[in-house]
């Protein structure tokens, strides 16, 4: 009977070795096989529990280096505890991802990001931004592709566009205010730049909507911005755009 507990014991530590020290690339491996062609990466170093992975792209997106830390102890309560960092063309940023029951938890996010980003909200007026954006993101919750709860700023730092209009805009904010049916709702600011920024703006899995007023501080920009939107009669700019991810570019209500 006491071999029947050595061995056992031993089959327990085993199992834990193997856990422990399974190579990264043994779990992205798996991921990748069941992903139905989503998920790819040329390259993973480390183990399950600490690794990294290079060129790694999702859905046909280049994410480029990703490196995580997994906790052992949310692992054993069959949850998901992960540490993350993202370092590649489409940006660079750290966070922390949870697993709990059927909503996804994400904190703590800080990342840089490309102005480019923003092109789809402005393709209709052929305007290129310019700069960089600044994602700090205190609390997202997500059941399913649908966001329950949100806390969090995105600014566009030395904010500038070229294209039909070359103009400077300063810093310009996007706060994230409350979420409704699955709807992420915020409020648009601007930081006391050229550009006075007033606005709303809603984001779904489904597309976007944003309606804005803008004021040129400075006569150049009062001219760059005359082409822009509708005015408003009392030397302001307003803007709208509503579109759906899938779409090629936005289009303002009713054009």
């Amino acid at each position: 009977m006491r071999w029947i507990l050595g061995v056992l014991v031993l089959l327990l530590a085993l199992a834990v070795a193997v856990v422990a020290f399974a190579p990264a690339g043994f779990a992205l491996g798996y991921l990748r096989d069941n992903s139905n062609g989503s998920l790819d990466y040329t390259d993973a170093r480390g183990t399950l529990w600490r690794g990294a992975a290079s060129g790694v792209t999702l859905n046909g997106e280049a994410l480029g280096e990703v490196a995580w830390t997994l906790s052992p102890m949310a692992a054993l309560r069959s949850r998901i505890d992960a540490q993350v960092r993202v370092d590649g063309p489409q940006g660079s940023g750290t966070g922390r991802i949870r697993r709990h029951d059927d909503n996804l938890l994400i904190n703590d996010v800080d990342a840089d990001l490309p102005a480019t980003l923003l092109s789809q909200l402005l393709a209709h007026e052929g305007l290129v931004p310019q700069g960089r954006l600044t994602l700090q993101l205190e609390e997202l919750t997500l059941r399913g592709r649908l966001p329950q709860s949100a806390s969090g700023q995105l600014r566009w730092v030395d904010a500038r566009v070229s294209g039909t209009v070359h103009a400077e805009l300063g810093e310009l904010l996007a706060e994230f205010s409350s979420v409704s049916e699955g709807r992420l709702d915020g409020v648009l600011s601007d930081a006391g730049g050229p550009l006075g920024l007033e606005g709303l703006f809603h984001v779904s899995w489904l597309g976007y909507g944003v309606e804005m007023i803008l004021t040129p501080r400075t006569p150049a920009l009062a001219d760059a911005l005359a082409r822009i939107g509708q005015p408003d009669g009392g030397g302001s700019r307003f803007y709208a755009v509503e579109g759906r991810w899938l779409a090629p570019a936005a289009a303002p209500p009713g054009g």
